[in-house]
């Protein structure tokens, strides 16, 4: 559905620059600050940064903050950049046709627009967060952000409409998938998790 308006809605974007969306916009867009916790070598020394202040501090909550941001942040990372890669769609920037592919080109910058990168990693982490901790009102401010920071790079030309809903699916699902594994290594009653579990190495020799 949302594809079929990718084409309306990026000419809505070039007609109307000084649109009141666009202009909030303009904070998380490049080269703004803001706009690179969107990228991998953002969010990884973030990510990092908890983890140690967690350490530091002896909190559990925050080792797994920084920890648990960082697996998504990869797990989303990967099989995004080989579908953008393999799909081949041409960014709005250099194209008005939405239905612009080249696939299985293994293609250059330009022609992975799809899915969108910045508003998936976030969205990534933040689906993670609240999956896991009970973060109150921050919750929905975190998603917020997430989503905005994806519309963002709509408004720079970088991605279609459908490049950042699908782009944000898949983060919010990858954080989900995330947090429940790490929710998964807590005992039930309250002893100390195993760390590891014995490896038994066997061989079948076939008898005829």
């Amino acid at each position: 559905m949302i594809g079929s308006l990718d084409g309306a809605i990026q000419r809505w974007v070039r007609e109307h620059p000084s649109a009141l969306p666009l202009r909030l916009l303009e904070p998380l867009q490049e080269p703004r600050p803001l706009s690179y916790l969107g990228r991998s070598f953002a969010l990884q020394p973030l990510s990092a940064l908890l983890y140690l202040t967690g350490s530091a501090l002896d909190s559990d909550a925050l080792r797994d903050a920084g920890l648990g941001c960082a697996t998504a942040n990869i797990a989303n990372s990967l099989p995004r950049h080989v579908v953008g890669r393999m799909t081949g769609r041409l960014r709005p920037r250099y194209s008005d046709d939405p239905y612009d592919f080249d696939p299985l080109a293994w293609s250059a910058w330009p022609r992975r627009s799809f899915p969108g990168g910045h508003g998936s990693n976030i969205m990534a982490c933040a689906s993670y967060w609240n999956h896991r901790f009970d973060l109150g009102p921050a919750g929905p401010l975190l998603y917020a952000f997430a989503v905005a920071l994806g519309a963002a790079r709509m408004a720079s030309e970088a991605h279609w409409a459908s490049d950042t809903v699908f782009g944000s699916i898949l983060g919010w699902a990858v954080g989900r998938g995330i947090a429940g594994r790490f929710a998964g290594r807590e005992p039930d009653d309250g002893a100390p998790a195993e760390t590891g579990s014995p490896v038994t190495i066997g061989w079948r020799i076939p008898v005829p």
